[in-house]
């Protein structure tokens, strides 16, 4: 059996942003806050505010007036119908300008409703989840139509989008699999990531020409898509005659409608296959790649399961990753060579069982991203010299490699492609020390960069020394970048104490890295858990960690988590500071400072969050209290480096989601229709953090791991 099965991790990429659950759930009526009645229970309204700010999980149907008490209801409040699962209908007066984020998230009952011509903005995943209602018509008054408004609205058979909105927002549309049809008017400049990903019933699209920006797989797994059609006045895209949607001079494939069937050959003008491209596309059975394109995309095969013939030119020198998972040429045995898959001149996956030395084949010109990825049994590998670069993550946590050849014909070596190989020793180099010195190396390569480097000129007078010991396999996984990360530009001082009277909050880094777009699997096996947590665990004298200077804000913390069994760092001597921190990693940090309390429950509905991974009891701990309901009901997003709103809400969830004891808000950049809002604030209130400075809080940016434990030993020591 393969490595990889059918990954999906589209699903995983498809949100920007945690599904904000805890801000609907807490009923924190204020005095001004008085209940109306509705059919089947009240609904409550802020006089001070004009809001519907919540009601009664028994209310059936709403009939939401103009005034209550003789004030002027104007905003349905951020989730004020939150998980209203009897909820049938629900009719909005003229007075109301706004619907907030998740005002009716999950109200599965809901069949219909009207949203009048003076509503201007519906908020983020306002209807997400409402399974049963059939149609929308959106008013001409309404500008701005929020993330994932309408996702998961599986009956939804047609929606009428206004000349009045100009962006359609990432993943508006994602998953409404009965959606037919949908017409784009000529007011839409931008259509964003995943907006229409699995409307498995949408047949057609045409693009208008004024859209100048479309994001990563806006219409995939759009399983009866016969094609998107680009207005030929469009300055940015175009499409052929079978409806493939490229840029505007047609070298970037961009996307090839799902329902497409039969052979395909890429226009010889196609210099670069893109993210996605043909993924799903289930009756596709043969590509040909024109001799011009020189990079296939991150998962642009995945999912064609009738793709038995594939040619590739050897004009191509980037293959991502999971390019052909799925395909029936992937999983035909009989074209995996003693557990490696090769097409062509191409080495595209390595089976995770290959063991011992392996060398890759003589002319190989291109080594798939992540192709090695966790093949622990490979003790030595040897890339011949027609190779050029080594790619993104290639090698990663082949905990047993112990040595490597690399031709002196690699010019670069990507992001990751050595990391958690803790046992590499030796690197032996087909040039000389200056050319290997010339040689770009990504980013968390420390392993190859701590080896021994044996040069053509330096003979070595015997074998390779194997290392003294086993190196400890890391607690978890930091988020691999695909692209480089900047280095804050300025580190945070912090006393290694906290002075008994701060004048000021120190600021975390003033720079984040960027997120990544893919990302490899985190370690199979769970670290071990303490048998015991000790009462009042101390913070340890000694820093094992050498990224971990005693200067740096994060010091006590790191220690303080080291002490409590949260975390025993990447390894024994590093902790990775800097590194993105995954979801998967902070439920973990979370169950873990929680006393790593056994689930009460085994039920798991996350199709990527296996029983035997680190994170495992955690996440049905951090579902079971609230704290998390996952990217979608099934997908829980593991690997999917965490946002600093989602960290403070997770934080804020853990502790009760205590209500702020201020509305008073420091920051440009967190608004009160943020799910975040409240956990920000609290956060804020208890010295968790300070924000970024200047006014900004940055709950979009990645939050690393320095920042995530500094963040628990404020919230939680």
């Amino acid at each position: 059996m393969k490595k990889r099965a059918l990954s999906l991790l589209l699903a995983i990429a498809l949100l920007c942003t945690l599904l904000p659950i805890g801000t609907a759930g807490v009923k924190a009526y204020s005095e001004t806050d008085i209940a109306y009645p509705v059919e089947g229970g009240n609904i409550y309204f802020d006089k001070a505010t004009g809001t519907i700010t919540d009601c009664d999980d028994t209310v059936t149907s709403a009939d939401i007036p103009a005034e209550i008490d003789g004030v002027a209801v104007t905003v349905i409040g951020n989730g004020a119908f939150y998980y209203c699962s009897s909820l049938t209908s629900v009719t909005i007066s003229d007075s109301v300008t706004i619907i907030g984020a998740i005002a009716f998230h999950c109200c599965s009952s809901l069949t219909s409703v009207t949203i009048p011509d003076s509503v201007t903005s519906i908020g983020d995943w306002a209807f997400e989840g409402c399974s049963s209602l059939t149609s929308v018509t959106i008013p001409d008054s309404v500008t701005s139509i929020g993330y994932g408004a309408f996702f998961g609205c599986s009956s939804l058979t047609s929606v009428t989008i206004p000349d009045s909105v100009t962006t359609i927002s990432s993943g508006t549309f994602n998953q409404c699999t009965s959606l037919t049809s949908v017409t784009i008017p000529d007011s839409v400049t931008s259509i964003g990531g995943h907006a229409f990903y699995s409307c498995s019933s949408l047949t057609s699209i045409t693009i208008p020409d004024s859209v100048t920006s479309i994001g990563d797989s806006a219409f995939s797994y759009c399983n009866s898509l016969t094609g998107i059609w680009v207005d030929e006045a469009n300055p940015n895209y175009s499409s052929d005659a079978s409806g493939v949607l490229f840029n505007k001079d047609k070298t970037e494939l961009i996307q090839c409608g799902g329902a497409y069937s039969g052979d395909y050959t890429t226009p010889d003008s196609v210099t670069s296959i893109g993210f996605c491209a043909f993924f799903g596309c289930s009756s596709l059975t043969s590509v040909t790649i024109s001799n011009n394109v020189t990079s296939i995309g991150f998962c642009a095969f995945e999912g064609c399961t009738s793709l038995a013939s594939v040619t590739i030119p050897d004009s191509v020198t980037s293959i991502g990753y999971d390019a052909f998972c799925g395909t029936e040429y992937y999983n035909d045995e009989n074209n995996w060579e003693n557990n490696v898959l090769y097409i062509g001149k191409h080495l595209i996956e390595a089976d995770d069982i290959i063991s011992g030395e392996y060398a890759i084949k003589d002319a190989t010109l291109t080594i798939a991203e992540q192709a090695f990825y966790d093949c622990r049994s490979l003790t030595s590998v040897t890339i011949p010299d027609s190779v050029t670069s080594i790619s993104f993550a290639t090698f990663g946590d082949c905990t047993s490699l112990t040595s490597v050849t690399i031709p002196d014909s690699v010019t670069s070596i990507g992001d990751c492609a050595f990391s958690y190989c803790g046992s590499l020793s030796d690197v032996y180099f087909g040039g000389t020390e200056g050319e290997w010195n010339v040689i770009t190396i990504g980013d968390d390569n420390d392993a190859l960069l701590n080896a021994t480097i044996h040069y053509t000129n330096d003979e070595p007078s015997e074998e390779p020394s194997e290392p003294s010991e086993e190196p400890s396999e890391p607690n978890e996984e930091p988020t691999d970048p695909s692209e480089e990360p900047s280095e804050p530009s300025e580190e945070p001082t912090e006393p290694s104490e906290e002075p008994s009277e701060p004048s000021e909050e120190p600021t975390e880094p003033s720079e984040e890295p960027t997120e990544p777009s893919e990302e490899p699997t985190e370690p199979s096996e769970e670290p071990t858990e303490p048998s015991e947590e000790p009462d009042e665990p101390e913070i340890p004298t000694e820093n094992p960690f050498t990224d971990v200077k005693a200067s740096d804000y994060f010091a006590t913390p790191v220690l303080w988590a080291v002490g409590k069994n949260i975390t025993n760092g990447m390894s024994a001597t590093s902790f990775a500071p800097n590194a993105n921190c995954t979801r998967g990693q902070i439920v973990t940090f979370l169950w873990r400072a929680c006393g790593s309390p056994e689930p009460t429950s085994t039920k798991n509905n996350f199709k990527d969050v296996k029983a035997g991974e680190y994170y495992y009891k955690a996440v049905l701990w951090a579902v079971e209290n609230g704290i998390t309901t996952g990217l979608s009901a099934t997908s829980f997003g593991p690997n999917a480096t965490c946002t600093r709103g989602q960290v403070a809400t997770f934080l804020w969830r853990s502790q009760g989601e205590p209500a702020p004891t201020s509305t008073n808000n420091p920051f440009s950049d967190v608004k009160t229709s943020d799910y975040y809002f409240n956990a920000v604030l609290w956060a804020v209130e208890n010295n968790v953090t300070q924000g970024m400075g200047g006014g900004k809080f940055a709950p979009n940016a990645s939050c690393t791991r320095g920042q995530i434990v500094t963040f628990l030993y404020r919230a939680i020591a």
